[in-house]
């Protein structure tokens, strides 16, 4: 939060796991989406989507792991051009 907090002009994208150990995911993109309304965000979960909708909101962008780096590189690409 603080690194974000002194500089969120110089991120683009926020990658998240939807669990943490002391703030979810979730919560973490409200308060970071609170300073920069247009920061993009992907989740990352190894739970199942349909699980996870009501907690993410549909229309999110979530990667189920496992995945690979290829995986994720594609799907960063994806998500900072609008091409999903």
């Amino acid at each position: 939060m603080a690194v974000f907090q002194a500089a969120p002009e110089a991120f683009a994208l926020l990658v998240t796991d939807v669990t943490m150990p002391k703030m979810v995911g979730t919560e973490l993109a409200s308060k970071l989406r609170a300073i920069r309304p247009d920061l993009l965000v992907l989740f990352i979960s190894g739970y199942a989507q349909p699980v996870l909708g009501s907690t993410i909101g549909d229309g999110t962008d979530l990667l189920e792991k496992p995945f690979s780096e290829h995986e994720l590189l594609t799907r960063v690409h994806c998500v900072l051009d609008d091409n999903c």
